[in-house]
């Protein structure tokens, strides 16, 4: 696991800008406790492996908008946020394809 990749700290309620599974904040993954510990197992799910880079798809697109700036328009700007997910969620499609995986689209496509 990388080193910027964390157990989400139990304080933090999940709304629904911030994931059951996953989310970023400044240089730091967060991922659910169950993800976090299934990632350093040698047998790790690949859904999660997916999530992760997912995850890090926002992170570098963080990294090249700014923290402030991709904060601000991904709190407050639908069809950003949107597109920051596509791209995403694109990743983590590919990725789940080349190791013949699926997943639930509809709970996706519901939650968006």
């Amino acid at each position: 696991i990388p080193e910027n990749v964390k157990s989400c700290p139990r304080f933090i309620k999940h709304t629904k800008l911030i994931s059951d599974k996953g989310f970023n904040f400044r240089k730091t993954i967060f991922l659910n406790k169950e993800m976090f510990e299934d990632l350093k197992n040698d047998k790790t799910k690949i859904v999660n492996i997916s999530i992760l880079k997912h995850e890090e798809v926002h992170l570098g697109r963080v990294k090249n908008k700014g923290v402030n700036k991709w904060g601000f328009m991904y709190l407050f700007s639908p069809r950003f946020r949107l597109n920051e997910e596509l791209l995403a969620y694109k990743e983590m499609f590919r990725f789940l394809k080349q190791n013949k995986e699926t997943y639930d689209l509809e709970r996706v496509a519901r939650a968006m």
